[in-house]
């Protein structure tokens, strides 16, 4: 699960206690995004990565896909470091095997908008990837890094998964046909993405989900609605917990042209973490089986980073 960990977020600490007490094996900290450079995403990695090897008790930073098996049986929180948008790069492809070092095992290319790499979901000329998104895409596959399409333009994101030679995955999207919010994915992206054996992960902010409704049924029903269109196989827990809202709420008064249309003034709603019971408990009342179960929270992105990480 992608969890925002950027810098200068608050409740950093007790978010990630939260996690592990829900019994939560493994979270993707996403510390890249579009408006940090390469010298501010280097920093943040450092201090994350001192916070974990800090508490060598509690956190193990994922090399490969067993090592959350490893972490669990250990009763350790297996973590490891997503890029949300490319632009921490600084436009070299070469700076990927440096952050794959480092613990960088999933990167979206582009973030809602337009950058070097390609297109975002709120891009309106929907461009597609470049010329060097391409490039970028390549390397990932070399390397062992995800291609993550969430954020992307649907022909960006359609193009990252045809030129890609690994499975992609939505880590944090939900169904356009449910809710049609430029954030979530068409059945077109969802099938394109399972037929090349990636996953879709479903997302708990309530402004994705429906009207600002961000209850474990409509989350749900997301969850049916993409197995519906490609099966059980395919979908997974993306919850992309918000759990700085001051911070967001700071963000959307100062820069309101990072939220186009579709994003109403605050309060947002967000699924939470300890509602994940109640999750469980709607999909068996639909009649999925506890190994469908399984598989949504968590058997399907361990057997899709079992292909592209090893």
């Amino acid at each position: 699960m992608v969890l925002p960990f950027e810098k200068g977020l608050e409740h950093k600490a007790s978010i990630l206690e939260r996690y592990r007490a829900q019994g939560i094996s493994y979270v993707s900290l996403t510390v890249g995004i579009d408006w940090a450079g390469v010298e501010e995403t280097i920093r943040l990695i450092a201090s994350e990565r001192a916070r974990i090897f800090g508490e060598p008790d509690r956190f193990m930073l994922v090399d490969k896909a067993a090592d959350i098996g490893a972490a669990r049986q250990s009763g350790k929180l297996a973590v490891s470091f997503n890029f949300q948008g490319s632009n921490g790069l600084g436009g070299d492809p070469a700076m990927l095997e440096v952050y794959h070092s480092l613990g960088l095992r999933q990167l979206i290319l582009s973030y809602n908008s337009r950058n070097a790499a390609g297109d975002g979901c709120h891009e309106p000329a929907d461009g597609g990837l470049s010329s060097y998104g391409r490039r970028l895409v390549a390397e990932m596959n070399r390397l062992g890094i995800l291609v993550d399409c969430s954020h992307m333009g649907v022909r960006s994101s359609l193009e990252a998964i045809d030129v890609s030679s690994e499975p992609v995955v939505f880590s944090h999207s939900n169904a356009r046909s449910v809710w049609n919010h430029e954030r979530n994915i068409t059945d077109e992206q969802i099938a394109a993405c399972a037929a090349r054996g990636g996953m879709i992960g479903v997302n708990g902010v309530g402004l994705f989900l429906g009207p600002n409704d961000a209850s474990p049924d409509t989350f749900v029903g997301h969850v049916d609605h993409i197995v519906q269109q490609v099966g059980i196989d395919h979908v997974g827990l993306g919850l992309d917990l918000v759990y700085f809202e001051d911070t967001m709420y700071r963000i959307f008064a100062e820069s309101p042209s990072l939220f186009p249309a579709g994003y109403p003034d605050p309060p947002w709603n967000f699924l939470q973490i300890e509602s994940l019971g109640d999750v469980v408990e709607g999909l068996l009342q639909r009649g999925y089986c506890d190994d469908d179960v399984r598989k949504f929270l968590g058997l399907n992105f361990l057997r899709t980073a079992s292909r592209v990480w090893g």
